[in-house]
Order: C-alpha cells, then sequence, then structure tokens
C-alpha cells in the first residue's frame, strides 16, 4: 500500500496520540498506529459528516486579508471585462460588520419653562 505524508498542528498531534492511547487499549486484535488511526479518521470523516462541516471548517479558518485580496481581484477582473456588477457592500459583509444604527430624527430645542 501506497501512503503519503501529512503534517498536523501540534494540537492535532496530541489529540492523536490521545486517541491511539485510547484505541490500543484493552484491544486485544493488533495495535493501531498513528498513521492507520489518522487515515481511518479522514475516512469515516468523508463517509459520514465531511460536507455537512464544510461552513464551519471555512468559518474557522477565515483569512480576512485572503479575503479582501479575493474580493480585489474578483473587482479588478470585472472592471477589465466591463461588467462591473458586484455588490461591494455585499462583498464586503463578512468582514465589516454592520451597525444596526437607528436614524434620530431632528428636533428643535426643548422650549425652558420659566
Amino acid at each position: 500500500m501506497k501512503t503519503a505524508k501529512i503534517a498536523v498542528s501540534p494540537e492535532a498531534d496530541s489529540a492523536l496520540d490521545r486517541m491511539v492511547k485510547l484505541v490500543n487499549s484493552d484491544f486485544l486484535g493488533g495495535k493501531i498506529s498513528k498513521h492507520k488511526l489518522a487515515s481511518w479518521i479522514i475516512c469515516q470523516f468523508d463517509k459520514e459528516g465531511f460536507e455537512s462541516s464544510i461552513s464551519a471548517i471555512h468559518r474557522d479558518n477565515f483569512d480576512k486579508i485572503a479575503y479582501l485580496e479575493a474580493v480585489t481581484k474578483r473587482i479588478k477582473e470585472e472592471r477589465r471585462s466591463g461588467n462591473s456588477t458586484t455588490d461591494l457592500e455585499q462583498l464586503l459583509s463578512p468582514i465589516v460588520p454592520r451597525r444596526n444604527i437607528k436614524r434620530r430624527r431632528k428636533v428643535g430645542p426643548v422650549p425652558i419653562k420659566e
């Protein structure tokens, strides 16, 4: 079987170490390596829940600078092609929070009672 190498964060490595220990405790049918467990987890996740997790993955890994660069590139391409139909406010909404500001009605000076 051909294998591939991946790099994981220190937190993921610690979690995988903990999982390997748990899987191997009281398991007499063999020994599960980090590589086997990581492969199993990835394949299982692909079968059972990956697609429903895409929005959470996007949210947890959102990079404002990368987003601004992509938006800028899209706007420049539209400008070059002459199809500038992009709603800039909508494109910036993921990084610029909308303020729910109520506009105050202008009122005159308050009369002073004597």
